[in-house]
């Protein structure tokens, strides 16, 4: 008689440990399974490098790092060849808008309608040529972004070389962009309807409070764009009750997305401080707990169930309620995955994208198995197609690997605070709650326990031969045969080892311990069925 296990999978604790398929595990802690073989994943490598102490956020930026203490969502590379490599962020305050070690409230302001006086009507004699005159005005920012417009002025009859001097609003405070270079922006309109077209007369600097028009109609400029490119939701309560834009992610086209309560907010394509009202649409159920990009649209995760948004433009979008009850219990839970996304459910994983979404951990685990896992506290991160998972707050962690034939799931000591994924170097970076920085799966290899099922031979046979075949060793095994150690020795080469002991057993068992690579192990009743 001869046992061989030479294929290693993750842990099912849904299923009796006798009942599991022979390549399952009882405990699979700190093993890697993709290989085709078992492996230790590599420990954490410090980087050298450190944040502020309790960072729950982190992003790389101008060759150093930023933190934050709160859930922060960061958006980088807003604008292709952007100069000043800005980055829009959520979830600290209000939103913001930051180059270099410049950061500022993210929208622009609408003015108030200017005032206006006719400082001479002009000749009027000819009503062919007397038109009437009204003004908007916005706010230019000092990197040229350009808010919406305010409300229309009085309207004024004008004729040939007539003046007006347009009485210019005061710039609010609020941390807005308003430096050198800021301007005041002057629209008109020579129809005198607020519907109307509205073209560039002329600006001024921000600190100007006036502007003397005496254009005629052909030296009018380009008409305005930006009549309703209001800013996010932010921190004026009365505007927006439900709080601040928060849950930041990028769509592709260039459009930058949030939330406000149940408002999914979205931004005009590469331009990240203009969030029109015509951009946004309501989540009919439940409370959005965060945004991901999927393969044919926007998943929207809530405590009830999930939609997805999709529509040929930003101002052509709906919300359609994905057929799931899968609602999402942790916002660092959900984890784009690339074309799809991963989050915790009352019932365990929940693989979502734009068609559907499914709970798939559900082969491992029932609900309650599931609890154990603590999935509202999971906080998890992408690394090479893999879910990497924290949760609780004494360094428990877990790796489901959805990718090749078989999914696994395994255990993994994690005790970080902050998280960030770098697609330029390929690499997960960590924080612990020192601001500490580190690589993972880049240190040296970790100490892994991988423990079979339990196999029911049909009759109690003696096995007494054993051998391992590792990529190095030492090895360490350990042998159970109804529910007694039989053996646990550091195997030290591919030769047989002797296991002790001639009482015959039904039940047999097999531990792995150590951190070097094995490809198979092979339990026999004598020598010759071994070799």
């Amino acid at each position: 008689m001869r046992l061989t296990i030479e294929q290693f999978a993750g842990l099912a604790p849904k299923v009796s440990p006798k009942k599991l398929g022979d390549a399952l595990a009882t405990i699979a802690d700190n093993v890697r399974l993709d290989k085709g073989h078992l492996a230790p994943w590599k420990g954490l490598l410090a980087t050298g490098e450190s944040v502020s102490g309790e960072s729950h956020s982190i992003y790389p930026y101008n060759n150093g790092w930023l933190a934050w203490a709160a859930d922060v969502d960061v958006v980088g590379n807003i604008t292709p060849n952007d100069v000043r490599q800005r980055i829009v962020y959520t979830g600290d305050e209000y939103p913001k808008i930051r180059s270099g070690n410049e950061v500022f409230r993210l929208g622009i302001p609408r003015p108030a309608a200017p005032t206006t006086t006719v400082t001479d009507d002009g000749d009027t004699s000819v009503l062919t040529f007397v038109r009437n005159q009204s003004y908007r005005v916005s706010f230019v920012d000092a990197w040229g972004a350009e808010g919406p417009l305010s409300d229309p002025s009085l309207t004024h009859e004008i004729g040939v070389d007539g003046k007006v001097k347009v009485g210019l609003p005061s710039v609010p405070g609020g941390n807005y962009n308003f430096g050198a270079g800021a301007r005041k922006r002057i629209y008109r309109s020579n129809s005198g309807s607020s519907s109307g077209i509205w073209q560039f007369v002329g600006e001024v600097a921000i600190t100007g409070d006036e502007f003397l028009d005496d254009k005629e109609p052909g030296e009018l400029q380009e008409q305005a764009i930006t009549e309703n490119w209001i800013g996010p939701p932010d921190d004026d309560s009365a505007l927006y009750p439900d709080g601040p834009l928060t849950g930041l992610c990028v769509v592709p086209g260039g459009s930058l997305v949030g939330f406000s309560g149940n408002t999914v907010c979205v931004s005009e394509p590469y331009v990240p401080h203009a969030w029109p009202l015509d951009f946004r649409t309501t989540i009919p159920d439940g409370q959005v707990i965060g945004l991901v990009p999927v393969a044919s649209g926007l998943l929207v995760v809530t405590d009830k169930k999930p939609y997805v948004i999709q529509g040929s433009s930003p101002s052509a979008i709906i919300a359609i309620q994905l057929e799931s009850n899968q609602s999402c219990v942790a916002k660092r839970s959900l984890v784009d995955m690339g074309g799809y996304a991963l989050y915790a459910s009352p019932d365990g994983l929940v693989m979502a994208d734009g068609s559907g979404a499914s709970v798939v951990t559900e082969p491992f685990f029932t609900k309650h198995e599931w609890s154990e896992y603590e999935p509202g506290t999971i906080r998890a991160w992408q690394y090479e197609g893999k879910y990497i998972a924290q949760y609780g707050s004494d360094g428990k962690g877990f790796i489901f690997d959805p990718a090749g034939e078989t999914a696994s799931f395994t255990t993994f000591t994690l005790d970080m605070a902050a998280g960030h994924f770098s697609v330029k170097d390929d690499t997960l970076y960590l924080a612990n709650d020192k601001g500490e920085l580190f690589k993972f799966d880049a240190g040296s290899p970790l100490s892994m326990t991988w423990q079979s099922k339990v196999f029911v031979l049909p009759a109690a046979l003696g096995l007494s031969v054993l051998r391992v075949e590792a990529e190095a060793y030492p090895v360490t095994v350990t042998v159970i045969a109804d529910d007694k150690v039989r053996l646990a020795k550091t195997i030290r080469s591919g030769l047989p080892v002797r296991i002790p002991g001639s009482t015959k057993a039904k039940r047999w068992q097999v531990k792995i311990e150590g951190t070097n690579g094995v490809e198979f192990l092979c339990l026999a009743d004598s020598m010759k069925e071994l070799l």
